[in-house]
């Protein structure tokens, strides 16, 4: 059962990294007066949701007397930063945008539904309920952001 719960304590480091490194990103996109509105307007709803998140990843953190990782938080604020130097060079920043989001949306259902799993077998169930409400709106932010792909690679070819 310990290994279990330190399993869990160092995945949920990660999420509360992956979440912070997501607030930037959406701050970044939400803050961009380049990017089409459609992609602004999910971008500023998530930000909401993904700052509840982490807050919810650190309660959850507390609930097993751990904290967040300082390490992990940095490497992934940098690792954001440079992603966002090299995009801001691509003509076709805002359809990579896109794509990016639609994977870390991806991802992070990914995450959440291990951290659930192990939570669920370590017998954690505030940690399981706290990931069930995290994977609906990571589900409905993919669902958003798939909806406006089409649009947006369309109005972006148009543009030749």
């Amino acid at each position: 059962m310990k290994k279990r719960t330190e399993e869990l304590v160092e995945w949920l480091r990660d999420a509360y990294a992956m979440e912070k490194s997501m607030e930037q990103m959406l701050q970044r996109v939400a803050d961009d007066e380049q990017t089409i509105s459609t992609l602004r307007e999910i971008a500023r709803s998530h930000l909401g949701e993904t700052v509840r998140h982490r807050q919810d990843v650190e309660h959850c953190l507390d609930l097993l007397q751990a904290d967040t990782s300082a390490l992990k938080t940095g490497v992934a604020a940098v690792g954001e930063f440079f992603k966002d130097a090299l995009a801001s060079f691509a003509s076709d920043r805002e359809i990579k945008d896109l794509l990016t989001g639609y994977a870390g949306e991806h991802f992070e259902i990914g995450c959440y539904t291990a951290i659930r799993t192990a939570a669920e077998s370590a017998g954690h169930t505030q940690i399981v309920t706290v990931c069930d409400r995290i994977l609906e709106d990571e589900r409905r932010a993919a669902e958003r952001i798939l909806a406006v792909i089409p649009t947006a690679v369309s109005t972006y070819l148009a543009k030749d």
